[in-house]
């Protein structure tokens, strides 16, 4: 989309003050609530269940969250286009069918797509109808069965004891703490851990069978109060993954089979928020009155002007555990300490440079929205700075993201020449 569509070097310029931002983030977090009650009951009267507030959160307040984030980011940025006094005659971009993901990870994987998003915009575009359009260009989206996985693979002897361990008072799902470490902790005060795989199941029911009438009418009594919550609305039907409505009974059955067991605890760092077939457990868990602990994992938590992955961590869980701070009844502060990690190159100091995906998928607090391209040359900037004695001293760790990668390793290259 903006690859091919001349954009006005003022829109890059825009910004959006901290006080709009604390605006912004209260209005989303107050939809985000509105509508998960509203799903809520909604789901319980088509799955003819009777589950609570919380048993439903924890299988789609994640998915709701980053689908409303996602979509007001990208009806900010076209508001702040139209406020450049764009003139130039754009290209929309449609597609004319649109599977809805399989579950939460396909959807995520699904709106950093290249194409998809180009759609996105194009539809938001459309609705203002106050940009004059060039013409209309068909494009495809692959649909790919994207599993991934964000934790390593149990080892053996850990799968071992935890199948051999029948009680199994305290299982972890994930933890970005040493495995061995937790697991050490425990034996002292005579408690033997529990470990799962993390593998995804709901990959497994790849069911195309969409209930069309049911998406086109589950949210016809919503109550709108603006242009962009009857676009957000409106595109439920589209992005709501089948694995909370097609696939739900068939990943429930599967999930009680598969664990058969009823934990006084279980605990987790990220797979409670993109692994649907552990959230189904975990949900069903909650029923028999196991207790659902979540981690800290970073991203500014406890220390930022908001995140809503620390919002619904804390809301969802009984218990909160995190790296020092509390600010809130269900918060547990320093529940275990991070050793530093052996640096086997010599070097005295370590530069991790910030990255972000191509495609924002949440509202962030700093005054700069990413993906931001002044956030990269004042990085960049700083590192032409540095003492030349300090920079030999300098290890320089680059963001994962492919599409940053090459561009901070030929930066840092040249900076290197200079």
């Amino acid at each position: 989309f903006f690859k091919n569509n001349i954009i006005n070097e003022n829109f890059l310029k825009k910004k959006i003050s901290k006080k709009d931002l604390k605006k912004i983030y209260k209005n989303i977090t107050a939809l985000h609530n509105y509508l998960s009650n509203f799903l809520s009951i909604k789901l319980n009267k088509i799955h003819s269940e009777n589950n609570s507030k919380t048993y439903w959160g924890i299988l789609i307040d994640s998915w709701l969250m980053y689908y409303i984030q996602i979509f007001y980011h990208k009806w900010i940025e076209v508001e702040k286009l139209m406020q450049c006094n764009f003139k130039s005659k754009i290209n929309l971009y449609y597609n004319s069918k649109l599977n809805p993901p399989i579950n939460f990870d396909n959807f995520f994987y699904l709106m950093s797509n290249e194409n998809q998003n180009s759609i996105l915009y194009s539809e938001i575009i459309k609705r203002k109808k106050k940009i004059s359009i060039n013409k209309n260009i068909k494009i495809q989206i692959k649909f790919e069965n994207l599993n991934k996985n964000f934790t390593q693979p149990l080892p053996l002897i850990l799968k071992i004891l935890s199948f051999l361990n029948f009680k199994k008072k305290i299982v972890f799902i994930d933890t970005y703490f040493s495995i061995k470490k937790i697991f050490l902790s425990f034996i002292k005060i005579g408690i033997l851990p529990n470990f799962v795989d993390c593998h995804d199941q709901t990959y497994n029911f790849k069911n195309r069978q969409v209930w069309s009438d049911v998406r086109n009418t589950m949210c016809k009594d919503i109550k709108i109060k603006s242009n962009f919550e009857s676009f957000l609305i409106d595109n439920i039907k589209n992005y709501f993954p089948l694995s909370y409505l097609e696939n739900y009974k068939k990943i429930k059955k599967k999930t009680q089979k598969e664990f058969n067991y009823n934990p006084n605890f279980i605990v987790s760092s990220v797979n409670h928020i993109h692994n649907d077939f552990k959230k189904f457990w975990i949900a069903e868990s909650i029923k028999k009155k196991t207790k659902f602990v979540t981690m800290q994992h970073g991203g500014g938590m406890g220390s930022s002007l908001f995140n809503s992955g620390e919002y619904l961590d804390i809301k969802n869980s009984n218990k909160y555990l995190s790296w020092g701070w509390k600010d809130n009844a269900k918060v547990l502060p320093n529940f275990m300490t991070l050793k530093r990690s052996n640096n086997r190159s010599g070097k005295k100091i370590l530069l991790v440079l910030y990255g972000f995906p191509k495609y924002a998928n949440k509202i962030l607090p700093n005054l700069d929205q990413d993906p931001n391209i002044t956030f990269f040359k004042r990085q960049m900037c700083f590192l032409k700075k540095i003492d030349k004695n300090i920079y030999k001293e300098l290890i320089v760790r680059v963001p994962q993201f492919l599409h940053l990668k090459k561009f901070y390793k030929d930066e840092i290259k040249k900076i290197s020449r200079e």
